[in-house]
């Protein structure tokens, strides 16, 4: 979920919603580009070295902190930490680092200090590259952020410049790209195939840059194929990459179940990670890959929306465009309850901290005066009776 393109997630975010009223120690596969030697989440120095047991949670901010202040990124980080999260997951705008007009030049220095103010609070980071700047990206979408890279390699070069300079961090972890099945890629003739391509270069990059990386397929949307909006369900996608050998080259599967008002347990959409027969996780068994965990890197439940509210299972219409807050809390508790218990889910992001309004999203935790909804308090709840039992 980002905030740069809001009708393009409104869309989204009405489509999931009415399909679905109407019907994460860490453990990683083999390393993509370098089966023989799997990487590890366990640090020794730094904030990895007080993470708390269990696997990686905690909240996804998009490219709202790229630019903040640090009065902002330091509250907002407050927030990660007072949840009980242990991670945050950030967008590395390649259009914020590398300007429009140079090939060669790069200004590191805001994300130089979000890493910085990451670490100093005990936070880990999951990093996802996104936003090439415009002599980067395929002509047939140049004016959209949200673009396919022209060239895999350039990706791939970015990428292995980044790993490379915050590896040192403590930051190993990388999701290449977000919702690529929702459009960006939905430009190029063979959209899972131009992804894989980006996939299988940055996956090679990232770990010749740091032998230690995590490359994460980027988190596909949990939506059906919709030929005029670009969008290819996940499954159709996944199928693809699987097909002209992506798999080999991810070491989790990144996946965005926004499955309200249904709580995880019931979501057709939850469902389709791997419960379902016709499930993503099918889809690992029939290349021989079931050992690739899936990462949750964005869920969550919208606040506020055009149609009528959802204040339960029991209570969505075909109109239902978001849930009530109470509602939101029960199924922030569900979430972490339900997918710390998955054998198959390593990793769960929650999306967001705060509402959006500039941008019609209210999917956080609180809004966007910086009041606590009931979802935060449900979310800590939950996150430390999780800690607890792993003792």
């Amino acid at each position: 979920m980002s905030d740069r393109s809001p009708r393009f997630w409104i869309g989204i975010v009405l489509a999931v919603m009415i399909t679905a009223a109407c019907t994460i120690s860490a453990t990683v596969g083999s390393s993509g580009g370098n089966p023989s030697s799997a990487p590890s989440l366990v640090e020794t120095t730094g904030s990895a070295a007080r993470q708390p047991p269990g696997i990686p949670m905690g909240l996804d901010y998009g490219v709202t902190l790229f630019k903040a202040s640090p009065a902002v990124i330091d509250k907002s980080l407050d927030e990660a930490v007072g949840l009980g999260d242990s991670w945050v997951r950030v967008d590395l705008p390649w259009d914020g680092i590398q300007p429009s007009d140079s090939e060669t030049a790069h200004d590191w220095s805001r994300f130089d200090a979000f890493v910085s103010a990451a670490d100093a609070k005990g936070l880990k980071l999951l990093v996802t590259i996104v936003d090439p700047p415009i002599w980067a990206r395929v002509s047939s979408c140049a004016a959209e952020e949200a673009c396919a890279p022209v060239s895999a390699q350039a990706y791939a070069d970015f990428a292995a410049a980044a790993a490379g300079r915050y590896a040192k961090d403590g930051v190993h972890d990388w999701e290449i790209w977000n919702e690529e099945n929702l459009g960006s890629f939905g430009t190029t003739p063979d959209p899972a195939q131009t992804y894989t391509d980006v996939l299988e270069d940055a996956s090679i990059a990232l770990h010749k840059a740091d032998p230690r990386a995590v490359v994460v397929l980027g988190g596909l949307g949990m939506v059906d194929t919709v030929a005029s909006r670009n969008w290819i369900s996940a499954y159709e996608f996944l199928s693809g990459v699987a097909r002209d050998g992506g798999l080999g080259y991810a070491d989790a599967i990144g996946v965005h179940p926004y499955g309200a008002p249904y709580l995880p347990s019931d979501s057709p959409v939850f469902k389709e990670i791997d419960v379902d027969s016709h499930s993503l996780e099918s889809i690992l068994k029939q290349y021989g890959r079931a050992d690739i965990p899936f990462w949750i890197t964005e869920t969550g439940a919208t606040t506020q929306g055009p149609g009528p509210a959802a204040a339960g299972e029991g209570t969505g219409t075909a109109n239902t465009t978001h849930v009530t807050e109470a509602w939101q809390a029960r199924i922030a508790t569900a979430t972490v309850d339900t997918e710390t218990s998955d054998p198959h889910i390593k990793a769960l992001f929650w999306y967001a901290d705060v509402d959006l309004p500039a941008s019609g999203l209210y999917y956080g935790l609180m809004t966007v005066s910086g009041q606590p909804k009931p979802a935060y308090a449900a979310m800590k709840a939950a996150i430390a009776a999780y800690r607890a039992r792993l003792g």
